[in-house]
C-alpha cells in the first residue's frame, strides 16, 4: 500500500511544472487509484485477521502470586525511599496490586508546639440510661449542657487499602482506609477538670444532692479499640475517619456525704477489652503536602477539622472510678462526643511500630 501511495506523490516536479503534464491522463489516474483502494481494503483485512500482537495489546491481569510478588517488591521501595509514594504512577501501581499501604495520623503536627486537638463531651442520658446513685449535673451558664473540653494529643494508625472497590464513591484518588488499628491519644492533665455527676437522693438516708459535682475527671487516655473502615480522597480534599476506642480515665471524688472537697487521690481506671468501645467521628479536609518532618518523619498531607465547623456526633459511655477504694467501683457515664478541631499530619510508614 505504501508504495502505491508513493508512486501517486512522487510525480516528477519538472513534469507538474509543465502545462501539457499538469493533470495526469485519466486511465493512469483511475488505475492507481484503484490500486490504492484495493491495497487498503486487503490492509483492513490483512490487520482484522492478524494475530492479537498487531492490535493494541490490553494490559494482562496479574494472578495472586504476581501481586504479592509486586507488593513485596513495593514495600522494598517505600522502605528505602518513601516519597516514591509521591509519584504520578504510584495510585495506579497501587491499585493494580491491592497495595496496603501503612499510614500514621499523628495529632499534634511536628513543630507547632501546644496542643491544638479537642473532643468536646457533654454528659447526657439521651442514648443510654444514667447509672443508679448519680444523678445529672444541671445545665450551666444559658443552659450549656453539663460537660467540657478533652484535649487530645497522640498518634493512630490508619492504613490505605489501594485494592478496595471505590467505584460507589464520587471523584478520583478515593482510598477505603482501615483506622484504628493501633491507638494512642492522651488528653494530659485536664485543667481545669471536667465535672461529670452527682450523688443521688437516696430514700434509705435521706441525703440530699449536693448541688455540685461530687465527680469530676482530669485525664483521659483512649487506646485501641476496634478498627473500622474510612475514606480517604487523595485529591477531592476530604476525609471521614471513624475511630472506636477504648476510653482509660483518672477522676477525683468528693465524699458521699457532701461534707467535703475533692480528695486528693487520683483514681486511675484502665479499660478493658470486654468494657463499651467508644466511637469517634470527624469529617475533615485534607491536603496533599508533601515534606519532610522534624523530627525525619515523610508526611503525606495535613487532615484539618476547623473550629466551628460541622461535625457529627457519636453516643459513648465513658467509665470511670467513682470511689477511692483501692479496687475502686466503676461506673459508665453517658455522654455525646463531637471533635471540636484538629490540626494533624498523615504520614507514611507506621510510626506506632515497635
Amino acid at each position: 500500500m505504501h508504495g502505491v501511495w508513493a508512486r501517486i506523490w512522487s510525480a516528477p516536479r519538472a513534469a507538474l511544472g509543465r502545462k501539457d503534464a499538469r493533470v495526469i491522463r485519466r486511465r493512469q489516474l483511475l488505475t492507481l487509484v484503484g490500486a490504492a483502494i484495493a491495497a487498503l481494503a486487503l490492509s483492513s483485512v490483512s490487520i482484522a485477521g492478524a494475530p492479537a500482537r498487531a492490535s493494541v495489546a490490553k494490559p494482562k491481569k496479574l494472578t495472586k502470586h504476581q501481586k504479592a510478588v509486586a507488593r513485596r517488591q513495593l514495600r522494598r521501595a517505600l522502605k528505602r525511599n518513601p516519597q516514591a509514594v509521591l509519584r504520578n504512577d504510584f495510585l495506579k501501581k497501587a491499585q493494580a496490586i491491592d497495595l496496603t499501604l501503612p499510614l500514621t495520623l499523628r495529632l499534634r503536627r511536628s513543630g507547632l508546639g501546644p496542643i491544638d486537638d479537642e473532643l468536646g463531651v457533654e454528659w447526657t442520658s439521651d442514648s443510654f440510661p444514667w447509672p443508679s446513685g448519680f444523678a445529672e449535673l444541671p445545665p450551666g451558664p444559658g443552659d450549656a449542657p453539663p460537660g467540657g473540653v478533652i484535649p487530645l494529643d497522640g498518634t493512630s494508625s490508619l492504613e490505605a487499602e489501594f485494592g478496595n472497590d471505590v467505584s460507589g464513591y464520587a471523584g478520583t484518588g478515593v482510598v477505603e482506609t482501615t483506622a484504628g488499628g493501633k491507638v494512642a491519644f492522651n488528653s494530659g492533665v485536664i485543667s481545669p477538670a471536667i465535672p461529670v455527676s452527682d450523688y443521688a437522693q437516696t430514700v434509705a438516708d435521706n441525703v440530699p444532692l449536693c448541688n455540685a459535682p461530687t465527680i469530676q475527671v482530669s485525664n483521659v487516655a483512649f487506646g485501641t479499640g476496634r478498627p473500622t473502615q474510612s475514606v480517604l480522597h487523595l485529591f477531592g480534599g476530604s476525609a471521614r475517619t471513624t475511630l472506636r476506642v477504648l476510653a482509660g480515665t483518672t477522676t477525683q471524688v468528693a465524699p458521699t456525704d457532701c461534707s467535703g472537697v475533692f480528695g486528693a487521690t487520683n483514681n486511675l481506671h484502665a479499660p478493658t477489652s470486654g468494657e463499651p468501645i467508644v466511637p469517634i467521628t470527624f469529617d475533615a479536609t485534607f491536603k496533599i503536602s508533601p515534606a519532610l518532618t522534624a523530627d525525619g518523619k515523610l508526611r503525606l498531607g495535613v487532615l484539618t477539622v476547623p473550629q466551628g465547623s460541622a461535625q457529627p456526633t457519636t453516643f459513648a459511655r465513658i467509665t470511670m472510678c467513682v470511689d477511692e477504694a483501692p479496687t475502686c467501683t466503676t461506673k459508665a457515664f453517658p455522654a455525646r462526643l463531637r471533635v471540636m478541631q484538629m490540626n494533624a499530619e498523615v504520614l507514611v510508614g507506621d510510626a506506632l511500630a515497635s
